[in-house]
């Protein structure tokens, strides 16, 4: 859609994207499931830590710090994401 209403979206840079997108769902589904629980609420359902902390009966600090984790273990996983590019 973009691409039609003049967006800066090409059909290639659109579909590396969705290339990318699938990469880090398929990577995401191998994380542990605290992991995958932490991503999708701060990427996905867009929490902040507090929130997070909240939800999952932690502090912040402890959320923010098994959310920096869970994002290392990601990126360390999905090698195949850069190349996309």
């Amino acid at each position: 859609w973009q691409f039609l209403s003049g967006g800066d979206t090409s059909p290639l840079s659109a579909a590396v994207r969705e290339n990318q997108l699938e990469c880090v769902l398929r990577e995401l589904g191998q994380l542990r499931e605290e992991y995958r629980v932490m991503i999708t609420m701060a990427f996905f359902d867009q929490l902040s830590t507090a929130q997070i902390a909240e939800q999952t009966g932690t502090t912040r600090h402890a959320a923010a710090m098994t959310l920096l984790r869970a994002v290392r273990a990601l990126r360390e996983r999905g090698g195949g994401v850069e190349a996309a590019n």
